[in-house]
């Protein structure tokens, strides 16, 4: 079986069926998650995708997978030379340079793990993903009868909104306006749940309910 190719971030992409044009804005191979931001018109939004779902809908423009792979390439050839020239011809020897990704941890920095705003660009497709991953469950130790979940979508999309307010660092809020509860008598009412998620720990923090403006 082979396994998905998954795009670059910020590779452009245009939708097979219709021509949309959209941006790759998370590309994770540890979730299997494709993230793709499109605008149309006064529209906006992101499409969550696996590897597999996003190579059938979509292909990347003006150049192919593979010519991107080749630049990627030609790109870590280039850096691995030019620190070669910089640190010395007995440097390169002793210490050759490995055409691998990195294994180090990438940090933000403590003004990005501040700023709401920019912790949602980066990490926002991303804690949607993990908070609607777990929001059946604590639906169900909490909900007193039944619940149901309102156009989610394929993918299990529960949560498109979110709070660009400062939590804590490089925590993010994601909102779901999705959800019903039923009383006992058998109505249904819309909820609001919420879910934050810590980017560094990579893991939800906590969920709760409020009662939404319907």
């Amino acid at each position: 079986m082979v396994s998905p190719k998954y795009p670059p971030k910020g590779a452009p992409a245009k939708r097979r069926a219709d021509g949309l044009i959209g941006e790759v804005y998370v590309s994770s191979p540890t979730k299997d998650l494709v993230a793709v931001r499109w605008s149309a018109d006064d529209e906006s939004g992101t499409f969550l995708y696996s590897a597999e779902h996003f190579a059938r809908d979509w292909e990347l423009t003006p150049t192919s997978t593979s010519n991107w792979k080749g630049r990627a390439a030609a790109t870590a050839l280039l850096v691995i030379f030019g620190t070669c020239l910089y640190g010395g011809l007995r440097a390169c020897e002793s210490n050759p340079a490995s055409p691998g990704p990195s294994t180090s941890p990438q940090h933000d920095s403590a003004a990005a793990l501040a700023d709401p705003k920019a912790l949602l660009d980066k990490y926002g497709a991303i804690a949607a993903a993990e908070c609607s991953r777990g929001a059946d469950e604590f639906v169900r130790s909490v909900a007193r009868h039944g619940f149901k979940w309102e156009d989610v979508g394929m993918f299990d999309e529960k949560f498109d909104e979110y709070l660009t307010v400062y939590v804590a660092p490089g925590v993010t809020t994601s909102i779901s306006d999705k959800l019903f509860l039923q009383d006992g008598f058998g109505s249904f009412k819309r909820e609001k749940l919420f879910c934050t998620y810590d980017t560094q720990k990579k893991q939800v923090l906590q969920y709760w309910i409020a009662d939404s403006d319907e």
